[in-house]
């Protein structure tokens, strides 16, 4: 491979780079993709975000990074989706915004087309994260 071509795949390889990055610095993002499924179907930090699709101008969850493709999927679309529970507010997972870190909870989620994720959902997305996927919300008073 010659430096032209080098440069070329590396450009290819990292075309949602700039992207990526302004979009999990917006009000839409909910978490992390996190690869505690083995073999899972998503690549490890990637992002969950409720956004307006560009085909269809429908509000969409879309998980994406710069190393994979956006995957959009509905409501209906989860076949699947339960809480995994933790012992304490900020045991893992955690996510760092800036320099905070935010408590996250974990979710399982199945497709109908039979992918599977798990997701790290930002404490204080988990409302939306609910009323849009219709998943169940922890008992915060475990937590106090």
């Amino acid at each position: 491979m010659g430096i032209k071509d080098f440069f070329k795949k590396l450009k290819e390889d990292n075309q949602g780079f700039l992207s990526t990055m302004s979009r999990m610095n917006g009000a839409g993002l909910l978490g992390e993709v996190n690869h505690g499924i083995k073999d899972g179907d998503f690549w490890d930090g990637a992002y969950v975000n409720i956004e307006k699709d560009k085909n269809d101008g429908k509000e969409k969850g879309v998980i994406y990074g710069s190393a994979q493709k956006d995957y959009w999927f509905t409501k209906e679309d989860v076949t699947d989706i339960s809480l995994v529970e933790k012992e304490k507010l900020y045991d893992e997972p955690v996510i760092n915004q800036g320099q905070s870190k935010v408590a996250a909870f974990r979710y399982r989620i199945t497709f109908a087309d039979g992918k599977k994720a798990q997701f790290d959902i930002l404490m204080t997305k988990l409302e939306r994260f609910s009323d849009f996927f219709g998943a169940e919300l922890p008992d915060m008073s475990k937590y106090q």
